[in-house]
């Protein structure tokens, strides 16, 4: 019987703590538009997310070496 707190449970929500992606809305690749998904792609990278991060503007471009 498991009591809600068993390792199994939290397995099943385990993707939401430890996404293998991760997609980035409203980001621009002009150097100059500071805002908030560079800022996030930005901080990811430099933590050591090892996943695929997909950055998504209408601008196109690329960022960080990622295309839009």
């Amino acid at each position: 019987m498991q009591d809600g707190n068993s390792r199994d449970d939290l397995s099943t929500i385990d993707y939401l703590f430890r996404p293998r992606s991760l997609a980035v809305a409203g980001v621009s690749g002009d150097v100059t538009n500071i805002n908030a998904g560079r800022m996030f792609i930005q901080t990811h990278i430099g933590a050591g997310y090892k996943g695929k991060i997909y950055p998504v503007g209408s601008s196109g471009g690329k960022i960080f070496g990622l295309k839009i």
